[in-house]
């Protein structure tokens, strides 16, 4: 997901998850064929990691809908995910969808299974009320305010948050922000346009009656001159509570707690639905 924003998964954290040995990392979208899944190791903490050893080639995963009908996924090792690449299943609104996968790891047979209801069409991002086009960093003005840039969508039906991941598509040494909000001049540029090339964020949005609302992309999250792709994801219940959990394992007290995992069986990770679209602008000095 690393393409749209969205961070990669931590692969172990150390608790009770040590246990589950089946990582999974898949999303299905609303009105759109099947993505490909991730099916993965999991490692104890301390553990030295060989990339070709972490993802899973040989496991059986299935896809099924509410209806009983059952795809079986391929892997494929150039992506090193599962696909149904030759007869992909569009998905459904409002539909229930769920993955098995079974595979031997270290000479056990071990399962795991989650469900997603996808959620509903009818979400989409209105391009007049957005912010759009070409804007002077920092001198964007709405009635003669000055305002972050903004996306405005309709809300839908089965969504249980709603998630931003704005993508800054040219973003390299000479479109950085010299004079960024905070002043920040790192030593190792790369660094920089490795963490804030992507930003997601999820939000409790500004809602409005007519079941529209708003999220904002602060300027201080803004760090290139560059075409911006915005994409506003409406998650299920899965999405966000792995979305708000999985980097968050320390209580208050200094105690561990495990992330919210929506799987039966040996398994932790994602397997969830959202809806999603996108708008572009370009943020120039």
């Amino acid at each position: 997901q690393a393409e749209d924003g969205i961070r990669d998964l931590v692969r172990s954290r150390g608790l009770g998850d040590v246990y589950k040995r089946q990582v999974v990392n898949g999303l299905l979208y609303t009105g759109e064929e099947t993505q490909s899944i991730e099916i993965m190791r999991n490692f104890p903490l301390n553990t030295t990691i060989i990339p070709d050893e972490k993802y899973i080639s040989n496991a059986l995963v299935t896809l099924r809908n509410q209806y009983g009908e059952i795809d079986t996924l391929n892997y494929w090792p150039r992506n090193r995910c599962y696909a149904l690449v030759y007869d992909p299943m569009e998905i459904v609104g409002g539909e229930e969808y769920t993955l098995y996968v079974s595979a031997e790891i270290d000479g056990q047979e071990l399962w795991t299974r989650s469900s997603t209801i996808a959620p509903y069409p009818g979400f989409s991002i209105n391009d007049q009320l957005s912010t759009s086009g070409t804007i002077t960093y920092r001198k964007y003005y709405v009635d003669g305010k000055l305002t972050d840039p903004t996306v405005t969508f309709n809300r839908t039906a089965g969504a249980e948050f709603y998630g931003l991941s704005a993508v800054a598509l040219n973003a390299n040494d000479s479109t950085f922000i010299e004079d960024n909000i905070f002043g920040f001049k790192p030593d190792s540029l790369q660094e920089v346009i490795d963490y804030a090339k992507h930003i997601s964020y999820w939000s409790s949005p500004d809602n409005s009656a007519d079941g529209s609302s708003t999220i904002d992309l602060p300027w201080y999250l803004i760090y290139f001159y560059s075409t911006y792709r915005l994409t506003i994801y409406a998650g299920d219940l899965n999405f966000y509570h792995f979305y708000i959990s999985h980097q968050s394992v320390m209580n208050m007290d200094g105690n561990l707690r495990e992330p919210l995992f929506h799987f039966e069986g040996d398994g932790i990770g994602l397997f969830g639905s959202a809806i999603r679209d996108s708008i572009f602008f370009e943020v120039i000095q």
